[in-house]
């Protein structure tokens, strides 16, 4: 009777778990198999990945040339070369910037910044006026800040541009005329 019933324990509980314990250790081992192959496939993708980008950038970077704009300070006392005779300037204003730029495309920039004793309407009006008289197309302007008016124009088929900023430090009540012309080549 001993025998019997150990055989039967040993056939229910011994031959049933080891099927289900080897059919485990079968389908860890698949899994195993999928996730190393699934990490492998991502190391590589990664590795590809980071080799593009960094091969671009690199490229991109050696294909943009530096540009160096060549800028010549002028004495206050005359004015930038190029500087149109019919852009007004304030007589008796503290020059603050009078310079020439000029890029390696042949653009050149002739810009006086000087403080002005004159309000920013009254300036405002006056680069207007001058832009208008003088055979300027005004493009656009800016009239709707408190504290600051712009002018843009062009004349000679956009050739020539001209921008005039007009800006006022409230706390100091210092008014900025920024008057640039650009001639393209």
């Amino acid at each position: 009777m001993y025998n019997v019933c150990m055989d039967n324990f040993n056939s229910t509980y011994t031959n049933t778990n080891v099927p289900q314990q080897n059919q485990n250790v079968g389908g860890n081992k698949k899994l195993r198999n999928i996730l190393s192959i699934i990490l492998v496939v991502l190391i590589i993708a990664l590795s590809v990945w980071v080799y593009v980008f960094y091969s671009n950038t690199q490229e991109v970077a050696q294909e943009e040339p530096k540009s160096e704009v060549a800028i010549e300070q002028v004495s206050p006392d005359k004015l930038p070369e190029k500087f149109p005779a019919d852009i007004p300037l304030e007589s008796g204003a503290k020059i603050m910037q009078n310079y020439n730029a000029t890029a390696p495309d042949g653009r050149v920039q002739a810009t006086r910044t000087f403080e002005s004793k004159k309000t920013l309407d009254e300036n405002f009006e006056i680069y207007k006026t001058a832009f208008s008289k003088n055979d300027w197309v005004i493009s656009n302007t800016v009239e709707d800040q408190s504290n600051v008016k712009a002018i843009f124009a062009s004349k000679d088929n956009d050739s020539v541009r001209g921008q005039v900023i007009i800006r006022e430090n409230a706390p100091t009540q210092t008014r900025i005329v920024d008057v640039s012309i650009t001639f393209f080549p």
